[in-house]
């Protein structure tokens, strides 16, 4: 993570770079209804536009189980309500998602520029869960006769292991085309392969004490995700 950050901070000075050296116009560029890199900014070179965005999306979800268990009297021959539990759990995620670009142009100059273009994305994930049950104990006469209650949050490995599977890295390559209706604005069309994977690797080893047995295990979890589909857009020069 600390590598990507000092990765996405150099490519932004290099992208700003060409602003300072030959003042090139900047480009806004939005894609509605696109879940991730539906914005970016970039710089107008004429047949070439490199663009960084920043996507940011946010969930949250909740559950709640209520469960009652019976064991049997047999001195009265009868099922007995012996253990009531309620038990919570709820937890949130936020994903900011950073992405890098550029658009290769033909034909400038023209109403209407073919290009091709590639983009680079990398997620980071920040979590949060808690889990609480509640539990009620009786006897076969219907009396309490305990209670039980507990909280917890989730632990360092959990977090780590939600962290890094929602922590995707893609990659989206394709072909389009501009309509300039003037110099400053335009509408794009798009048809693009994205590619997304992800993955955690979680592992633990321990020698053995005078009180523990000795502890040797690893998880590995991979994933990917392609798929191809197509989008529409709005260009903006200043």
């Amino acid at each position: 993570m600390k590598r990507f950050c000092i990765a996405l901070v150099a490519v932004l000075a290099l992208v700003s770079l060409p602003v300072l050296a030959v003042g090139a116009p900047v480009v806004f560029s939005v894609s509605p209804g696109e879940l991730l890199q539906s914005a970016h900014v970039g710089l107008d070179m004429q047949t070439f536009v490199p663009y960084v965005g920043l996507d940011i999306a946010g969930a949250h979800g909740k559950a709640t189980y209520d469960r009652t268990y019976y064991s049997y009297d047999f001195t009265n021959s009868r099922y007995y309500r012996d253990e009531v539990s309620h038990q919570e759990m709820e937890g949130s995620a936020t994903l900011i998602v950073p992405h890098i670009g550029a658009r290769m142009y033909f034909g400038a100059g023209k109403d209407v520029k073919p290009y091709v273009f590639a983009e680079l994305m990398k997620s980071m994930a920040f979590v949060k869960g808690t889990s609480t049950s509640q539990s009620t104990y009786y006897n076969a006469a219907g009396a309490v006769t305990g209670t039980d209650e507990s909280s917890q949050k989730l632990d360092g490995a959990q977090k780590d292991m939600i962290t890094d599977l929602m922590g995707f890295w893609g990659i989206n390559v394709g072909f389009g085309g501009e309509y300039a209706f003037s110099e400053r604005f335009g509408v794009t069309g798009e048809y693009v392969l994205r590619y997304l994977g992800t993955g955690t690797k979680q592992s633990e080893s321990k020698a053995a004490t005078a009180t523990s047995s000795p502890t040797n295990w690893s998880d590995d979890l991979s994933g990917t995700l392609k798929m191809t589909g197509g989008r529409f857009g709005m260009v903006y020069r200043f």
